[in-house]
């Protein structure tokens, strides 16, 4: 990687203003960064900058003094290529990534299902159903006398009551 300087340093090593040294950089075509709040160039612009400069002190216009720079000196590097990644071995941590992310679902899904099983309630044996009957009529004769009973078992007055009403 080129060492960058920040443009208002070259400005003022090769002694012109910031405002030239950038309308200057950009006719040379050298690549500008904005790095922290300023513009960065890469180290040696000066040099290129104050070439610059005295062709213009001598009378060329900054357009035609900057195809003589560009001309005459070797160009800057404008942008170096990113290094080559190796995908294969990206690809590879990501199968084991998503291997790992397979087994922890297959584990929670388990872990889920003996959770379910706990919050269930407990199956209630079924109750049996018992129809409603209605009580036994006492006996009537319960609780009574020899006599007494004779005459129930004679009259019947259960069967009196019936036609009594």
């Amino acid at each position: 990687m080129s060492v960058k300087i920040s443009l208002i340093e070259a400005a003022a090593k090769a002694g012109v203003t910031r405002d030239k040294a950038r309308y200057w950089v950009r006719l040379l075509g050298i690549e500008v960064e904005k790095k922290e709040g300023s513009l960065t160039v890469p180290s040696g612009t000066e040099n290129l900058l104050e070439v610059m400069a005295r062709a213009v002190k001598n009378g060329a216009s900054p357009s035609i003094a900057a195809l003589e720079v560009k001309n005459t000196f070797v160009p800057l590097p404008v942008k170096q290529e990113p290094p080559q990644v190796d995908y294969s071995q990206r690809f590879e941590g990501i199968e084991k990534v998503l291997f790992a992310l397979v087994e922890e679902i297959k584990t929670l899904k388990c872990e889920n299902r003996a959770l379910r099983i706990q919050l269930i309630p407990p199956e209630k044996p079924a109750m049996p159903v018992i129809p409603w009957k209605p009580e036994p009529p006492a006996d009537p004769l319960e609780g009574l006398g020899f006599f007494e009973r004779i005459w129930v078992q004679i009259v019947e007055p259960q069967k009196l009551r019936q036609f009594d009403s």
